[in-house]
């Protein structure tokens, strides 16, 4: 299986200020390119409704909110938008790992799928936003209110295999070791290793 690594800390978010700027990353778009975000999320909210991972205004990847209490994801570029709307229940307090990867951007035929632990819950046409936060969005009232861990980035697309293995690695002071799957990230945030 995929090694692991001790991991006993992850990054609290206030919801109101806190936030933590990335040097910029803009999603792989065109014919054949691919990418793929890989983070873990919890919250003591009840419902959530907030960017995970944000960048220009009108640009994150993705805004997690609940629909019938079900988690609902949406990534955006600008003014075009997408999302999946997931079977999965929120539980306030729970980590809960997201994955999304996308093919060709915003090319015609593009797709981005969605995980939820390690699950495929879906499809939408893939957006490519340029990234440059955790935690937040240029409008306050999306920040993100509770914790975040290990946020990572692929100019590839991850397999099903991959990212369930991602999922299936990290139990209690433990996380997957990244850098051990065939195509490492290009960009790994441990978030408060």
């Amino acid at each position: 299986g995929l090694g692991e690594l001790d991991n006993v800390y992850s990054m609290e978010f206030d919801g109101v200020s806190s936030s933590i700027s990335i040097p910029e990353y803009i999603m792989p778009s065109g014919p054949g390119l691919g990418s793929t975000v890989s983070l873990w999320v919890k919250s003591s909210l009840a419902n959530p409704q907030d960017v995970i991972i944000g960048g220009a205004s009108g640009h994150y990847y993705p805004y997690l909110l609940l629909s019938g209490g079900n988690i609902r994801l949406i990534i955006k570029a600008g003014a075009a938008s997408n999302e999946i709307i997931s079977n999965v229940t929120w539980v306030a307090d729970t980590w809960f790992h997201i994955a999304i990867t996308g093919t060709g951007g915003e090319v015609s035929g593009s797709v981005a799928t969605y995980y939820i632990n390690g699950v495929n819950k879906g499809t939408s046409v893939n957006r490519t936003p340029t990234l440059t936060t955790i935690g937040s969005y240029p409008n306050a009232s999306l920040n993100w209110n509770g914790h975040i861990d290990e946020v990572a980035f692929w100019n590839v697309v991850l397999t099903d295999e991959e990212i369930l293995s991602i999922y299936n690695a990290t139990t209690t002071g433990k996380t997957a070791y990244l850098n051990t799957l065939s195509t490492p990230p290009t960009r790994w945030f441990r978030m408060g290793d």
